[in-house]
């Protein structure tokens, strides 16, 4: 069991001054142990050798017992969180860990924010989702859009109020979509300043920067209007006869196949032969690392089949949005949809073809919306979604009035059936 302890050798006594260091010792096995220094030391007259601990009649008790009780806790900390997170505490990890929040100033040169927040990415990139990863380069785009939008340099010095104003101004109107549309949704907006006060806050923690107020930076946050499809019209996509055009066969099939199984579209398009066992697919989430276990319907069952026991192969999201897109087209998807967005306090009403709202996720907020629909208990859709909270799970779901009063209805009958039987 890996354990923390503070540490003073007898007989590593400077022959200068007399005095001997004091450590923490980190023990990760009987045979892997390190000794990380405090930059204190002291007669070995002031050391409870029994209790490993200074003694109170040294004339500076307060002032390095605080420092050293601090390094052991900061160790601790990095041991626990590690362990928290499904990372092995070995004494290489640590060390790391512990060097990169005590860096002393001007060590590494003078970085600036942006070659910090590279430091970050690098050591998030083995812990986090590639999702994650793609949300941190965006936001690093969009603070270097701002920086030419704005003609000034973005510098941790610069970060403040006036800053924050600017920055979601520039994110809500002129900030460029992939779609090389102006001005992001609301979601998105809070999700890069969410980002970055993150960064901000790991920054302050590792001595890089003076902690930055940021409570005045608000996330905000609005419901998205997204849509999903029935099993009718579901069905209607797999119906249709595309046997002359092979990659909008396959796709549709992909697509098919992911409203049955409720996956992502970067876990649907790498699951391997060996993923499938029976009539279920056995898969560690990459976004979340969540592991589900995923059954397989008749139709799913009948796509995997088609493919020798595999899966359609995958494309590019956006080839794969833009392909979707038009099936659903063929497949007569064109009601007409208003969609509210807000732009910074403005908000804008755009129509669009049901068709043109189709894309990758539509497949999982349809397979947790029909499933909810059907009765099927929250936490089972949950346990095959992946999604950890019961709130997270219900953004998911896409019920209009009009459903959820016919659902109503169709409940109350039920309820007299068995009353009268």
């Amino acid at each position: 069991m890996a354990s923390v302890k503070l540490l003073v050798k007898k007989h590593n006594v400077s022959k200068r001054d007399g005095k001997t260091p004091i450590y923490v010792q980190y023990n990760y096995s009987r045979d892997r142990r390190i000794l990380i220094n405090t930059n204190r030391r002291i007669d070995t007259k002031y050391w409870d050798f029994e209790n490993d601990m200074l003694r109170r009649s040294h004339p500076k008790y307060d002032t390095i017992i605080r420092h050293i009780k601090k390094t052991k806790l900061e160790i601790e900390t990095i041991v626990s969180n590690a362990m928290d997170d499904g990372i092995d505490p070995n004494p290489e990890y640590v060390l790391n860990e512990y060097y990169g929040i005590n860096q002393e100033p001007g060590k590494e040169g003078k970085k600036d924010l942006f070659e910090y927040f590279e430091d970050y990415i690098k050591a998030k990139s083995p812990r986090v989702g590639r999702h994650t990863i793609n949300d941190y380069h965006a936001l690093k785009k969009h603070l270097k859009g701002f920086e030419r939008w704005s003609r000034s340099k973005v510098e941790f010095k610069s970060i403040n109020y006036e800053f924050y104003q600017k920055f979601m101004k520039y994110l809500s109107h002129d900030a460029v979509k992939p779609d090389k549309e102006k001005g992001l949704a609301v979601n998105t907006v809070g999700k890069t300043l969410k980002n970055l006060k993150i960064f901000l806050r790991d920054c302050a923690r590792k001595n890089i920067i003076d902690p930055i107020d940021t409570s005045d930076f608000k996330v905000y946050q609005e419901e998205v209007e997204n849509i999903y499809l029935t099993e009718d019209e579901i069905n209607s996509i797999y119906s249709l006869d595309l046997s002359e055009e092979a990659e909008q066969e396959r796709i549709r099939d992909l697509f098919v196949l992911g409203c049955y199984t409720g996956l992502r579209y970067s876990d649907l398009s790498k699951i391997k032969p060996a993923n499938i066992k029976g009539d279920f697919i056995h898969l560690r989430q990459g976004k979340t690392m969540n592991h589900v276990v995923i059954p397989l319907n008749d139709t799913a069952k009948e796509i995997i089949h088609r493919y020798d026991g595999g899966i359609p192969e995958g494309i590019h999201m956006n080839d794969f949005n833009k392909l979707i897109k038009g099936i659903a087209k063929k497949a007569g998807m064109d009601e007409e949809i208003i969609i509210t967005q807000k732009r910074g306090a403005e908000r804008v009403d755009k129509t669009y073809k049901k068709f043109e709202l189709i894309a990758s996720h539509t497949c999982r907020r349809s397979f947790c919306t029909n499933e909810y629909l059907k009765g099927t208990p929250t936490l089972f859709i949950m346990k095959i979604s992946g999604h950890r909270t019961e709130r997270n799970f219900l953004k998911y779901i896409k019920v209009d009035e009009q459903v959820a009063a016919a659902k109503m209805l169709e409940f109350w009958r039920s309820r007299e059936d068995k009353v009268i039987n």
